[in-house]
């Protein structure tokens, strides 16, 4: 991978990886602490998220060092990076319609929903070091780990189905929990994409 030609854009992208990944980790705090503040604090940050993401819009559009298959790639990754702004809206908000009705998961529930968050964290780290080091043994690793939790989902699911059969799970925890689960499916589906078009560069 030779990396971008315009360092602007590979800086704002790594920009990005790092604020998603602060986003990610407020969310988690407003998760497991039930924390109101921690929720503002993504919202805050997913919002500034959006702003550099709308500057490097510009700056590809601006760019005279761009070759034409770069531009296309760099638009592809700017999509699915504004559908992870909206997923992150939406784990957000699903996170406070938990904490705000007081629903508590059961116990292995509350584990698998943690694993992922930290998975999500681990994913994004990764793809802000692949900006920076360009190895192809990193994009490899990236990709496992990616495709680790499409599989970790689908388990999951399948664990979630066994907790309804047994009664384990109340309704209103089964609805919420189901919601946070297929949207952190949703942003592994982006960060693959995202990553299958860096190694592009």
């Amino acid at each position: 991978m030779k990396g971008l030609n315009n360092t602007k854009i590979e800086n704002s992208l790594k920009k990005l990886t790092g604020q998603a990944n602060e986003i990610i980790d407020d969310t988690f705090k407003g998760y497991s602490d039930v924390r109101e503040e921690a929720l503002h604090s993504a919202e805050r940050k997913n919002k500034e998220f959006l702003s550099v993401l709308k500057q490097l819009y510009r700056q590809i559009n601006e760019s005279k060092d761009i070759s034409r298959d770069e531009y296309a790639s760099i638009y592809s990754i700017l999509g699915n990076m504004q559908k992870l702004k909206f997923d992150h809206d939406k784990l957000i908000n699903y996170t406070r319609l938990k904490n705000i009705n007081s629903v508590i998961f059961p116990r292995s529930a509350a584990a698998e929903v943690e694993d992922l968050f930290q998975g999500t964290r681990a994913i994004y780290s990764y793809m802000g070091e692949l900006l920076l080091v360009k190895s192809p043994f990193l994009l490899r690793q990236v990709f496992r780990q990616i495709n680790k939790y499409e599989l970790v989902c689908c388990r999951f699911a399948i664990e979630h189905e066994r907790r309804i059969v047994q009664g384990i799970c109340p309704l209103k925890a089964c609805c919420i929990y189901v919601h946070i689960v297929e949207t952190f499916e949703d942003i592994f589906w982006h960060q693959q994409a995202i990553v299958k078009e860096l190694g592009n560069f």
